[in-house]
């Protein structure tokens, strides 16, 4: 036993580049640390949206969804007619309220007077790399939730960010297209039976799209070329003219898709066009229209599957040629690319330019 001045060998020196011990561990604590952290602003985040958005909203109309390991606050009305149209998905812009917000809170009230529901969610927070996969995954979330309240037709409105991350999910979700009575007639005749339509997002409205592609973030080119579904894109003309340009990119992407429609507004404050006499009125009359379209096509699906049953006959006739008829549940293909704008004749149509309400100031001259 040594003494009390006997020298004690120290420890060798680990070698170079070791991880000391504990030091794995310190690291995993300082990881957990910040998730929490972040975790707890998003939590505090949401509750304050929560806060903000009591004095516009009844009693019941707060909800609180999940997403994965998420949940996020959103806000549900009612329609005031007793048979609803359909439910509409709303994504403000991440960095407005998403109900004091001006331009929400008209389209939300011109929509329930309009006979649609309606969701407005909280969108993700500004800036992560994960916006649009959270984005993605709390409108999945809204879908199964107005799915629960007897919606199968739903749209989305998305605006600014919250715009881009509507096109997105419309390019990840985009349903079959309703076939058309040939299609129908065509698969009878092979005895394949029509499913019936899942719940699921049928119209996308984009408002306020950004003039670029945030540095690849956002190919919304790319994007409109698959789209098949009906897109609304409305736009505020301002500035030197950028937005114009990217509008027209957007148009010669589009050219495939028949049911895209882009409406450009002019010669207005930046917060004159969120009035509800402006783009509540149109945004709800295109949704209306464009809904109406395609319940009619599924309607008519609906009606030949049910005369299919109704006759028996569930063999198949002579089979239709392949080159004829796509496969079931198949996008159309995408329509080659237009020629170059600088030919007057091969340009895009101009979008239709918005009309100033009954009773308002005329429009200022353009810039």
């Amino acid at each position: 036993m040594p003494g009390p001045l006997t020298r004690v060998k120290p420890l060798a020196a680990p070698p170079a580049g070791t991880i000391r011990p504990g030091a794995g561990r310190l690291f995993l604590c300082g990881c957990l640390l910040l998730f929490s952290a972040t975790a707890w602003a998003d939590l505090l985040d949401e509750w304050s949206t929560a806060d903000d958005a009591a004095p516009y909203l009844l009693q019941g109309e707060q909800v609180w969804l999940q997403a994965g390991a998420d949940k996020f606050w959103a806000a549900y009305r009612e329609p005031a007619r007793k048979e609803p149209r359909g439910g509409v998905i709303i994504l403000p812009d991440s960095f407005s309220r998403p109900v004091s917000a001006r331009f929400v809170r008209p389209l939300a009230d011109a929509l329930r007077q309009a006979g649609w529901q309606v969701l407005i969610l909280q969108p993700p927070r500004p800036g992560g790399l994960s916006f649009s996969r959270e984005a993605d995954a709390r409108v999945s979330s809204a879908v199964a939730f107005l799915a629960g309240k007897k919606q199968k037709h739903m749209a989305l409105v998305g605006m600014g960010d919250g715009a881009v991350a509507a096109l997105d999910y419309a390019v990840r979700h985009d349903p079959p297209e309703p076939h058309t009575p040939e299609e129908i007639a065509a698969l009878q005749q092979r005895g394949i039976p029509l499913r019936p339509p899942a719940p699921a997002v049928r119209l996308a409205a984009a408002v306020g799209l950004p003039w670029d592609d945030q540095g690849g973030k956002a190919p919304l080119a790319d994007w409109l070329q698959r789209i098949r579904m009906p897109v609304a894109d409305y736009y505020l003309a301002e500035g030197d003219g950028k937005p114009d340009e990217a509008a027209m990119q957007r148009r010669i992407a589009a050219k495939g898709n028949e049911d895209y429609r882009q409406l450009r507004f002019a010669n207005l404050d930046p917060w004159a066009w969120s009035e509800p006499n402006m783009l509540a009125k149109r945004l709800t009359g295109w949704l209306g229209n464009a809904m109406d379209k395609q319940l009619k096509k599924l309607e008519e699906e609906d009606k030949a599957e049910a005369e299919r049953k109704a006759s028996g006959s569930t063999r198949p006739g002579p089979v239709a040629p392949e080159s004829d008829l796509p496969p079931a549940g198949e996008n159309a293909p995408v329509s080659p690319p237009m020629p170059p704008v600088s030919d007057p004749k091969s340009a895009p149509p101009a979008p239709v330019a918005a009309q100033p309400p009954v009773g308002s100031p005329p429009a200022a001259v353009p810039r």
